[in-house]
């Protein structure tokens, strides 16, 4: 069994929890985003939506979240030799189709300073269009994603889209406070699937430096996300060093930083890319050796290998 993931994918951690709670053997492909990857032509042929995870079995590949933890969960019954009352019921099912129908993408932009945001447009378009050049047989597939691109900014410029995102998932964490104050867990006293769906939402607002408003002010659900973090599998996928690096990781560089990296690339580098990478290498070079596994995680070898020799040139005049 393969998955194609990123670390800060949040779908991707949603499927990684449910992989290691579930504890199932795999492999896994890193697929970096961040530096355009899922959009290659191999990735796109076997994922046109070009979003993650990708969950491989054999010739059966699935694309939906919801659809690959149910996979794993039969996968888990059938290797333990239960039957099909161990699967998720009705109402844990309910749960993660929930929490899945808020889609944080708008959510997450609106909360991204504009200039670092538009950056990150601009790059994406870019990509887009020379992947297409390279392989004009996925062309109409390509020109969904550009689309799709132009049609984000354009919800991004609306104040009701953004308000209604926001309305959403204040209507979704009232009635996850509501639940848990009469279960420990969102469909009993035990974990389920339907918390592995939580978690990472919960994760994503701590990253957005959003949990005073979102979290605290829930006193059930602060105590449940105090719970959560201490099992293995939320350390596993996603930990506090990756919270808090990412949270600070924008505060290092000067724009002319930024301008100096962005020249010594063919198209407009990532910022969160640079950022990133200058944050793990500053810490690195001091010893810590959790920050540089981190950079390993995000970066292929090569790409950390060309960031670190960009950082170490001397800026240019302006």
């Amino acid at each position: 069994m393969q998955l194609y993931h990123h670390p800060y994918s949040l779908d991707s951690q949603k499927v990684r929890l449910a992989l290691e709670e579930n504890g199932i053997d795999y492999t896994s492909y890193h697929v970096n985003p961040l530096t355009g990857k899922n959009m290659d032509a191999s990735f796109f042929r076997m994922n046109p939506r070009a979003k993650l995870p990708v969950f491989k079995n054999g010739s059966h590949i699935i694309f939906d979240t919801i659809e690959i933890v149910q996979y794993i969960e039969r996968i888990a019954v059938v290797s333990s030799g239960g039957n099909s009352n161990a699967l998720s019921n009705r109402e844990i099912n309910g749960w993660m189709q929930k929490i899945q129908g808020w889609n944080p993408k708008i959510f997450t932009l609106s909360h991204i300073p504009d200039k670092y945001r538009l950056f990150v447009s601009k790059f994406i378009r870019r990509v887009v269009i020379a992947r297409m050049a390279k392989s004009p047989d996925l062309a109409s597939v390509y020109h969904l994603k550009l689309k799709d691109a132009y049609e984000t900014e354009d919800k991004l410029k609306n104040p009701a889209v953004m308000k209604r995102s926001e309305e959403q998932l204040v209507r979704l964490l009232d009635e996850v406070e509501t639940q848990l104050n009469e279960t420990a867990y969102l469909a009993g006293e035990e974990f389920t699937m339907a918390d592995a769906i939580l978690v990472p939402v919960l994760a994503r607002l701590v990253l957005l430096n959003l949990e005073d408003v979102y979290i605290c002010s829930r006193p059930k659900i602060a105590e449940y996300w105090s719970v959560v973090q201490q099992r293995p599998s939320y350390r596993k996928v996603i930990g506090k060093i990756a919270l808090l690096a990412l949270r600070f990781a924008t505060e290092l560089l000067a724009d002319s930083d930024i301008s100096r990296l962005e020249s010594s690339f063919s198209c407009s580098a990532h910022v969160l890319i640079v950022r990133l990478s200058i944050k793990f290498n500053h810490v690195s070079k001091g010893g810590n050796s959790a920050a540089t596994t981190l950079l390993e995680l995000m970066f292929r070898k090569e790409e950390i290998q060309l960031l670190t020799t960009l950082l170490e040139q001397p800026s240019r005049p302006e």
